[in-house]
């Protein structure tokens, strides 16, 4: 669906761009997922619900990570990064295996007031 004014002379064109551009964005997607950390071609389980459950949660992930990476919260605290986007995932990955948040703290962020900010730059 579009807002775009299509006539003969243009939807060509403009079915061309658009489906360009779907491709690119859907071809990033699965190469970060497959190279960037989230380990995508690993086949964790030959059950067919089970890798569909898997592949969900790996869907999760990614769009948390984008929304980490492209938020104001991670410049504003860390201003000099991680390195690599791969580093910093493996960072968190291990920060959210290795640690237990105890009920006061989860009561705290329960109260605790955040707004994010996209960076569109």
């Amino acid at each position: 669906m579009t807002d775009l004014e299509v006539s003969k002379g243009d939807v060509r064109e403009i079915s061309q761009c658009a489906g360009r551009d779907r491709w690119k964005i859907e071809n990033q997607g699965l190469n970060s997922q497959k190279r960037g950390g989230f380990a995508l071609k690993h086949p964790y389980s030959l059950d067919y619900t089970s890798a569909k459950v898997f592949y969900f949660l790996l869907q999760m992930a990614h769009l948390f990570f984008q929304l980490m990476v492209a938020g104001s919260l991670l410049k504003k605290y860390f201003p000099r990064g991680f390195g690599s986007l791969k580093n910093f995932a493996e960072r968190l990955r291990k920060a959210w295996r290795n640690s237990l948040l105890a009920e006061q703290v989860l009561d705290l962020l329960d109260q605790l007031r955040l707004q994010i900010r996209f960076d569109t730059s």
